[in-house]
């Protein structure tokens, strides 16, 4: 990594405190990389004092791995500034003609001793073994120097070990002075505490920190260290977020402290940069080196905006290691669940601002600290500034708020009104452009507002920076923290005409966009409602159906009747189509934030029902966004229960099927009693209570009970359409209510038993079964009586009837799970199936019971195919059994889901009667249901001539369902002669259903590798169904690894004829413009590999191939690198014009097929090709033309750096002509590389810098 190398020669010029620390430093961080902890590092004294004491001792009591200086767990070390040799040597260690006792201590423990020295350059290995014999010789006459080990370190040791550490490396640079990591920072003070203030963090109340999984926390030792957990135990970004001032970035370096954390991170993995001060090299570049150092790092971000956080946290995603990431910053809504868990930091009341002021200002009263937290509302960095604004002497109670804020703007002992003014009008904008980059210019916009020349409101931003009240990101600017560009704002919007302000911000769009998003925090001040009032008119930004989604979704909140009217608007105008996830998501989010105020909460509902009966593709987004405003907690809305139940209860028993549905979605969302999702609320509008209500104890009791009582009753009393539904909504979360609230136990029993004396409630009886079940294997201990109850209701609920035991074992089973309180899973599984072929005999006795469950039992879900086999043990007449199963299931249509019961009815007559069960498979034929799936229906094991020539005729049949019969390919158990699949092969391929059976059923046979060579005719069969597919088929990743594989089972023994045929096949969708070239690369691949000739001569006659290798000219796309290098070498070698067409087509780069990721080898195939060209100038000039990728993912400076890498290793075995050649490319390739890297540093920095998007 090279920006954290270090000049050797400049360790000379630090101080010896100062090389003494980086020596420690080193050791703490060597530790902690082990899994031990800095504390077994002890340093200090000075390294001159004439007792020659150890510098630096390492105790290693944790886990140990002998590397790099610390070879032992013992280890002394002796830093010198100076260089120190032979004679120096034994003084050192033996003053006074004796070894010190330390030294003989060191070597009674088999300890290691070193000495560390800054200036000693030793150019050559010699110099180090002369000093080490020296050091050796000094302690020979100790009865246990065989026992120590000795080390000498000069300057180049030293460098190299910090380079291994990248916070060492920044805090060393800092101390040097050496500016190639501007911004990046080791473990420190990284929040604004100021040098000589107390930076010890304040824990007491006043701080909420809230967890992905919607965990409150106010203790802040518990929240840091479920904050370090997170950090440690998982692989996703985490995200501090919450208002500036709220102290995040002191959080942040809390996190590498050893109080109040019980098991800090290691402080020495840290790297630390804010965005603010413009690091170089960037977050995305200094993580990228990070990963591929392949250490534990953690990197920390600060104000780090919310493209850039997405940005940082793809690559981690992509290949974190043992790297871990941390960013921070007020925004989140642009982070994705997925890749980043999101912590928030919000303040409730004003008690740690209160201490901080005090600590900082220790003039200020106890009165007056606790007034000016309350005024800046618990936001340190306001009310930092407001202290340091204050007047140094007397009380603050004369002073009216207004006053206190006006202080902001003292200059020379009095107001500024042009400074306020410009605060004002710059806080109008939530960030704003001073360079003028921007078109029109937004700072000229802004000036014009307050009547000023641009060059002095840019002058009131130098001020206001200098001031801590406005925050600078490259170009960027913005008045921060928002507690006071609020205020600031809401005073301008009185003070500038409306219309003043329509005009301006009309002008630039990205500028109206900014001014949204501060209006979005002014919910309370009439001015921002009515401008966006005057946007919802004719011709304005928010009007009608025309409205821009963007800015609606940002200040539609503010102005709730016409955000509706918008949406109605919206709906209207659209088609079932018009609508997708993307278009449907500002407008659900919208609608959710209008729902917040109880008043809107049913208009809301309307809507979002509305979007999800009008538009199919917007469904699943309106569906969420509803699903979130019935749950208890996160759904981002204050209404209680009694409005949201009428809300409810009104879809219910509404006359529509759909609406009543969507009211079942609605409880069932109710009842979720644990992993609440926040989906589509937002923080960053200032609204009070962003997470909506919160019940708790009583008030969460009495929710459950009430929606409990609901969903009961209406599975009692409802619309008949959804009562089956409400029963499965109870049966699954009657469990999760009965664990989380224990006071309603006993009425979640009385609810289950009240729908079973209804009727039968077998569902609910499976589910406390599984839910029993599996909290005994989770160990899970609950008051003995409660478990009695519930399960003495199980038992009670027990069926007394054959029809209702079947019913139950197809609740239990359309579960797909196990329920059983052992561990022994297989155990479990023959449980099940006893007890399906145990019922399977009743019924097969009970004709009437079979012929009346027969519709639910060959209808319903779930794994039960055993009562098959039970059926036909337990039936007297088979015939007659057979016909009822036959007529039920075909009478079923598309309903029918279970054509394994009537498989293994058959198959268990099959052994006993086989003469009986062919004359029933016969009879089956003629129903239409049946003979769809008759595959299915064939007897086990092999066939005869007659049955397998049957098989054909229906495989032509189309009636007859070609997966069923396509199984017959690849079930070992047959034995079928490789004749008879291919004729199978060729008559399903010709079907338009069938050729991607065949395929299937060609991938399980591949698969199924036993040494054996495919026959002609399987093998020509099979080739056929690839050159089907291949010509008319659609494909993807997945499918095209299954037909590679069957390919190569094809081509194995080929003459050539095969793989020709595939590549005719390949070109001629080509020329008919129907071909994705990656869609096919791996057939391609198979081929180059087992028939080379054949391919290459294809390759060198089809243009439109060598233009998809000039594009995609990596190794991971090129069937050429899977040709074997010999065979390539021989082709060439036959036509001396061959080199020069492979040389251009041929990646020469090797990939890494498990990262996906380029490494900076050459290929073997490269390799031999190019050691074996007779002109192996044309070859390599090839080779450095493929250096710049044409196609990449990633930084391309890195994928060219490590290609040339590669490039440089071919100049050890080359001639002088062809290593000047490389040496000539690789000078002007560097130059492209750090060019490359600087247009990506730059596009980097200006998309990160930004503070929105």
């Amino acid at each position: 990594m090279h920006h954290f190398d270090v000049p050797s020669l400049r360790l000379a010029n630090l101080s010896d405190g100062d090389f003494r620390e980086l020596v420690a430093r080193l050791c703490e961080a060597e530790r902690e990389r082990q899994g031990g902890h800095r504390n077994e590092v002890h340093w200090g004294g000075s390294q001159t004092t004439p007792d020659g004491g150890l510098d630096v001792v390492v105790e290693a009591i944790g886990p140990f791995i002998p590397m790099g200086a610390l070879q032992r767990r013992h280890v002394g070390i002796q830093v010198k500034k100076e260089d120190l040799r032979g004679a120096k040597i034994g003084s050192e260690m033996r003053p006074n003609g004796r070894v010190r006792t330390l030294l003989s201590d060191l070597a009674a423990n088999a300890g290691s001793y070193l000495i560390v020295s800054a200036s000693a350059n030793c150019a050559k290995g010699t110099m180090i073994a002369k000093r080490e014999s020296a050091m050796r010789q000094a302690i020979a006459d100790d009865p246990n120097a065989d026992r120590l080990h000795v080390g000498y370190m000069d300057q180049n040791a030293v460098a190299r070990w910090v380079s291994a550490h990248p916070s060492v490396a920044a805090w060393l640079r800092e101390r040097l002075d050496l500016p190639t990591l501007r911004g990046w920072k080791s473990y420190g003070r990284w929040s604004s505490t100021p040098h000589g203030h107390d930076d010890e963090l304040i824990c007491g109340d006043g701080l909420v920190v809230r967890f992905p999984d919607g965990t409150e926390v106010r203790h802040m030792p518990d929240a840091l260290n479920a904050m370090c957990t997170l950090v440690k135990d998982g692989r996703k970004a985490l995200r501090i977020a919450g208002l500036s001032g709220v102290g995040k970035s002191r959080i942040a370096q809390a996190l590498f402290e050893d109080w109040p954390v019980e098991s800090p991170l290691s402080r020495s993995f840290a790297l630390y940069a804010d965005f603010g001060d413009d690091p170089e090299p960037s977050p995305k570049e200094m993580l990228r080196q990070l990963i591929e150092s392949g250490k534990p790092h953690v990197l920390i971000v600060d104000n780090c905006p919310p493209e850039a956080h997405t940005a940082l946290a793809e690559e981690l995603s992509r290949k974190s290691g043992s790297v871990r990431l941390i960013t921070i910053e007020y925004d989140v809504q642009l982070d994705r669940p997925t890749e980043t868990d999101v912590v928030r930091i919000d303040t409730e009341g004003s008690e740690i601002l209160r201490s901080l002021l005090r600590r900082r200002h220790p003039s200020l009263s106890d009165v007056d600290a606790l007034r000016l937290a309350d005024l800046a509302q618990g936001n340190a960095r306001l009310g930092l500034a407001l202290a340091a604004a204050m007047p140094m002497t007397g009380s603050l109670s004369s002073f009216e708020d207004t006053q206190l804020f006006n202080r902001l703007f003292w200059q020379r002992g009095k107001i500024d009104p042009l400074l306020e003014e410009s605060a004002g009008v710059l806080s109008l904008v939530y960030s704003f452009d001073v360079e003028g980059v921007e078109k029109p210019d937004e700072l000229a916009i802004l000036a014009r507002l307050i009547n000023v020349p641009r060059n002095s409101l840019f002058r009131q931003v130098a001020v206001l920076q200098k001031r801590g009240l406005a925050q600078a990101r490259g170009r960027w600017r913005a008045i921060l923290p928002h507690a006071l560009a609020n205020r600031l704002a809401k005073e301008s919007l009185a003070s500038i005409p409306r219309m003043d302000l329509l005009d301006a911000f009309a002008s630039s769009k990205r500028l109206r966009r900014s001014f949204a998003r501060r209006l979005s925090y002014l919910h309370d001040a009439d001015e921002a409602i009515r401008i966006v009032e005057d946007w919802t008119k004719d011709g304005g930004p928010l009007a009608g159906a025309a409205a821009s989604l963007d800015l609606l979704d940002i200040v539609g909140h503010l102005v709730p009747h016409h955000t509706l009217g918008i949406v109605d608007a919206l709906i209207s105008a659209g088609s079932p189509r018009s609508w997708d996830s993307f278009r449907a998501d500002p407008v659900t989010r919208v609608l959710m934030r209008i729902a917040r105020d109880e008043a809107f909460f049913a208009p809301v509902c309307d809507r979002l029902v509305a979007i999800i009966r009008a538009f199919p593709e917007a469904k699943k987004n309106a569906e969420n966004a509803l699903g979130a405003l019935f749950q208890l907690h996160l759904s981002g809305t204050k209404a209680k229960t009694l409005v949201r139940q009428a809300v409810a209860k009104a879809h219910l028993t509404h006359p529509d099927e759909t609406v009543r549905k969507i009211g079942v979605e609605m409880v069932r969302s109710a009842l979720i009693t644990e992993h609440f999702s926040s989906h589509g609320f937002l923080h960053d509008d200032a609204l009070p209570e962003p997470y909506g209500w919160w019940p708790k104890n009583d008030e969460a009791i009495a929710w459950y009970a009430s929606w409990y009582d609901l969903a009961v009753g209406s599975a009692l009393n409802g619309h008949p359409s959804i009562r089956v539904m409400l029963r499965a909504v109870l049966a699954s979360r009657a469990g999760g209510i009965w664990r989380r609230v224990p006071s309603l136990r006993p009425a979640v029993v009385a609810g289950v038993k009240r729908l079973h004396e209804a009727k039968e409630f077998h569902e609910g009886r499976a589910a406390l079964i599984a839910f029993i079940s599996l909290s005994r294997r989770r160990r899970e201990a609950f008051p003995q009586e409660d478990v009695e109850a519930l399960t003495e209701l199980i038992t009670a609920m027990e069926p007394s009837d054959l029809p209702g035991k079947v019913r139950h074992e197809l609740a239990r089973a359309a579960k797909h799970d196990l329920d059983y309180d052992h561990d022994d899973h297989a155990r479990a599984r023959a449980e099940k199936e006893s007890r399906l072929v145990d019922v399977g005999r009743e019924l097969g006795v009970d004709i009437d019971t079979l012929k009346k469950v027969a519709p639910e039992l060959l209808s319903s879900p779930g794994t039960i195919y055993h009562i098959g086999h039970g059926i036909a043990q337990g039936a007297h007449d088979w015939k007659a059994v057979w016909e009822i199963l036959c007529e039920e299931y075909s009478g079923l249509g598309d309903a029918a889901k279970q054509p394994g019961i009537l498989a293994t009815f058959l198959h268990e007559i099959d052994p006993k009667d086989p003469i009986v069960a062919d004359r029933l498979r016969q009879d089956a034929r003629t129903l239409a249901g049946v003979r769809k799936i008759f595959g299915m229906l064939l007897p086990n094991g092999e066939m005869s001539q007659a049955q397998l020539e049957e098989v054909l005729r229906l495989a032509g049949d189309p009636s007859c369902e070609p997966f069923y019969l396509s199984r017959l390919l690849w079930e070992r158990d047959r034995s079928l002669p490789d004749d008879f699949k291919a004729s199978l092969l060729r008559v399903l391929s010709a079907r338009p259903d069938g050729l991607t059976c065949a395929m299937n059923a060609l991938n399980h046979l591949a698969m199924d590798d036993d040494g054996i060579a495919w026959s002609d005719s399987l093998a020509d069969a099979a080739t056929g169904a690839v050159i089907s597919l291949v010509e008319t088929g659609e494909t993807n990743t997945n499918r095209e690894y299954e037909v590679a594989r069957v390919a190569r089972r094809c081509l194995e023994g080929d003459d050539g004829t095969r793989a020709q045929a595939i590549l005719a096949a390949v070109a001629n969708r080509s020329n008919r413009r129907r071909l994705y070239w990656p869609d096919f690369r791996q057939v391609l691949g198979v081929i180059a590999e087992l028939h080379s000739a054949e391919f290459l001569d294809w390759m060198t006659t089809e243009p439109q191939f060598e233009a998809f290798l000039d594009l995609h000219d990596g190794y991971e796309h090129s069937p050429m690198c899977q040709i074997p290098p010999e065979k390539l070498v021989a082709w060439c070698g036959d036509d001396p014009e061959r080199w020069e067409k492979v040389s251009a087509t041929l990646p020469p780069f090797a990939f890494n097929q498990s990262n996906m990721e380029e490494v900076p080898q050459m290929t073997e195939t490269a390799r031999v090709f190019f050691s074996s060209a007779p002109v192996s100038e044309t070859v390599i000039r090839a080779f450095i033309e493929r250096v710049s990728p044409m196609s990449w993912s990633g930084s391309r400076a890195t994928v060219m750096e490590r290609r040339l890498e590669a490039l440089l290793q071919l100049r050890i075995d080359c001639d002088e002509q062809v290593r000047a050649i490389i040496d000539h490319a690789s000078v002007a390739i560097s130059a492209d590389i750090e060019a490359e890297r600087a247009r990506e540093a730059l596009r980097d920095r200006e998309r990160d810098q930004r503070f929105e998007h």
